[in-house]
C-alpha cells in the first residue's frame, strides 16, 4: 500500500489533500489490489464513508502523521472500490441485456455464446488462446469472433494481421470510461 502511494507521488507531495494526488494514490492502490485479487476485501468496509465523513477524513492535517496518511489514503481507495465496483456491475449487466437481445434475434449460436463468455472472462487474447481453452478450432473461434465484432461485442485491439489480439467492447468501454 506503501509502495504504491509513494509511486504515485502522495507521500512527498507538500499538499497531501491535492485532488491529483489523492486520486493517484487511491488508482495506484486500486490498480495494485486488483492485480491482486483483493480490490473489494472486508477490510475497506469501515472506510466507506458517507460523503460528509468521507470530506472530513481527507482534509485533516496529515503533515508526519503517518496513521492519518494511510486511514485517508483507505478512505481514498474505498471510494475508488466504491465506483469501480458499481462500473464493473453495470458492464456486466450491459453484456448480459445485448447477449440476451442477440439471443433472442438468433444472432448469436451456441459456439458464440462461448466464445462471448470467454470473451468477458479474459482482459484480452488471441484467437489460437482462446481455441485451446475452449477446446475449438481455429477457424471456428475466428468466425465466431468476426460475428461477435460485427455485433459489437468484440474489439480488435492490435492492428496486426497475424496474432490479432481481441477484447470484450464491453469492458473496453468500462476501462477508458473509468
Amino acid at each position: 500500500m506503501l509502495r504504491a502511494a509513494i509511486t504515485a507521488g502522495v507521500i512527498v507531495t507538500p499538499s497531501p489533500t491535492s485532488a491529483d494526488a489523492q486520486r493517484g494514490a487511491a488508482l495506484a492502490g486500486a490498480l495494485m489490489l486488483a492485480g491482486g485479487g483483493s480490490l473489494a476485501a472486508p477490510w475497506l468496509a469501515p472506510y466507506r464513508l458517507d460523503a460528509a465523513a468521507r470530506g472530513a477524513a481527507v482534509q485533516v492535517d496529515r503533515s508526519g502523521d503517518w496513521s492519518e496518511w494511510i486511514r485517508a489514503w483507505c478512505v481514498m481507495l474505498a471510494r475508488e472500490a466504491s465506483i469501480a465496483e458499481r462500473a464493473v456491475r453495470n458492464a456486466e449487466l450491459q453484456l448480459e441485456l445485448a447477449r440476451d437481445g442477440a439471443r433472442a434475434q438468433r444472432r448469436v449460436g451456441a459456439t458464440d455464446d462461448g466464445v462471448l463468455q470467454w470473451l468477458h472472462a479474459h482482459a484480452a487474447f488471441t484467437i489460437r488462446g482462446a481455441s485451446a481453452g475452449l477446446g475449438l478450432t481455429t477457424p471456428t473461434v475466428g468466425t465466431a469472433i468476426e460475428r461477435l465484432a460485427a455485433l459489437g461485442f468484440a474489439t480488435e485491439i492490435t492492428g496486426q494481421k497475424r496474432d490479432r489480439v481481441w477484447a470484450s467492447s464491453t469492458l473496453l468501454g468500462l476501462a477508458t470510461a473509468y
